[in-house]
């Protein structure tokens, strides 16, 4: 099954959506609902998105965010593997470049253990990096819902980003 990675896409059209949004606030003023029904001026998504109650109350304080769940903490992790691991592999590739061009040479044993070394120091990465989306998938089907959903699509996403390495 081939997959693709809209991420980039769909922050591309979020900013877009964003910024059309505000404009036409500032320009406007803010956005009634249908037949005028607004609820202190605002539309219902936008308040959300500002933090506001969606219930009318007496204080207009912000509701307090959340933090993320500790996969999205996972995922961040297994992002700098990733960038790890590829600016290795390129260190990797031209030490090997570097030792076929040797043919003799009193270092020649020496580079041969920098590049195990370094092929060692690239598998652990790869070993811990899979470990961390393994974690990803077990704390997503535990939330259920559209979270596991959500998960479950970063998970994807980020197996393919590994595999391609």
């Amino acid at each position: 099954m081939a997959s693709r990675d809209l991420t980039s896409a769909f922050i591309e059209r979020r900013t877009a959506s964003n910024l059309r949004r505000r404009t036409a606030d500032n320009v406007n003023g803010p956005r009634m609902k249908p037949f005028g029904i607004a609820k202190g001026g605002l539309d219902s998504d936008i308040m959300m998105e500002e933090g506001m109650p969606m219930t009318p109350s007496r204080s207009s304080k912000p509701v307090s965010a959340s933090l993320p769940p500790q996969w999205v903490d996972d995922v961040d992790g297994i992002n700098e593997l990733l960038s790890d691991i590829t600016r290795l592999m390129g260190i990797l590739s031209s030490m090997h470049s570097t030792r076929v061009g040797t043919v003799f040479g009193s270092n020649l044993d020496d580079m041969e253990e920098k590049i195990e070394k370094m092929t060692g120091d690239i598998t652990d990465k790869f070993r811990q990096a899979e470990r961390l989306l393994m974690r990803v998938g077990m704390a997503t089907k535990r939330c259920g819902g559209q979270e596991a959903i959500i998960g479950a699509n970063v998970q994807r996403s980020l197996a393919k980003k590994l595999q391609e390495l």
